[in-house]
């Protein structure tokens, strides 16, 4: 499986939830299905971090990308502007072996209605 995570992100919510989605390249012939995991974090302007996590549900083998809702902890909202986010794709093989592969994008939080032009895809950093 190959994946990445979108450049800018959809904040919303007051800043408690952030739709996070990427594509899926490839998909190796072994692979049966994935569960992909974000841990998105901010610096504030007032030097605070902020955490929003999340988890999608299982994704089957083929399917062209994953979405997730990340929640930040009540109290503690994230702001529009950069941010990191780190996923974690848990990979089920057909043999019951399970892999794992971790990827990092510096990103941006938007509001909702962003120019979906500029959503160029993350890379690998």
């Amino acid at each position: 499986m190959n994946s990445r995570i979108d450049k800018l992100l959809c904040l919303r919510n007051g800043g408690l939830v952030v739709d996070a989605q990427g594509p899926i390249t490839l998909w190796d012939p072994d692979e049966e299905s994935a569960v992909v995991s974000i841990v998105i974090t901010q610096v504030k302007a007032n030097g605070t971090t902020a955490v929003a996590t999340g988890s999608s549900g299982q994704i089957p083998h083929g399917t062209g990308g994953w979405s997730v809702t990340a929640t930040a902890a009540a109290g503690s909202p994230l702001e529009f502007g950069p941010a990191s986010a780190v996923a974690t794709a848990t990979i089920l093989e057909d043999t019951g072996a399970v892999e794992v592969y971790p990827w990092h994008v510096v990103t941006r939080l938007v509001h909702c209605g962003h120019n979906e032009d500029e959503n160029d895809e993350g890379e690998d950093e």
